[in-house]
């Protein structure tokens, strides 16, 4: 089953894969929950750098979408940068994403289809061990499903 997750496993790294979307207010709100403990675990001061994996994400309700930008706002304070990676055949969902980035007020928040071009921003504000966990992320997305 897929799910939607948040997790920091090095550093300030946010990881954040959307694979289950966002159909309604308590699917934003788990994953947001989840994000604000993690992010909660960093020492005072700490700012997160997220990157989160779209790649599967589809249209979302108006309900879910509004309070996605309502989160996303939240956290623009404890955010140092954060970049999306998406796909180009899922136009619809980009568009409203990016309505939601623009609305939500962070211009150090970006939409990116090419992995390299994420890696690169966000290599920008990176130590070197989070940026080798953020190339391990990155290529989970094209890992086959493991049999359970």
């Amino acid at each position: 089953m897929l799910a939607n997750t948040a997790e920091i496993k090095v550093g300030r790294l946010l990881e954040v894969r959307i694979a289950a979307g966002y159909r309604t207010v308590e699917d934003v709100d788990a994953l947001f929950d989840t994000l604000d403990a993690h992010v909660a675990k960093l020492p005072p001061g700490v700012r997160h750098v997220t990157a989160a994996d779209w790649t599967r994400c589809v249209v979302m309700a108006p309900r879910a979408a509004d309070r996605l930008k309502q989160r996303i706002a939240a956290v623009n304070a404890s955010t140092d940068r954060s970049a999306v990676l998406a796909v180009t055949d899922l136009p619809i969902a980009v568009v409203q994403f990016l309505r939601i980035i623009r609305e939500a007020g962070n211009p150090d928040r970006r939409l990116f289809y090419s992995a390299s071009e994420m890696i690169t921003w966000l290599g920008e504000r990176l130590t070197a061990d989070e940026s080798t966990r953020l190339h391990q992320f990155l290529t989970e997305l094209h890992a086959p499903a493991r049999q359970g």
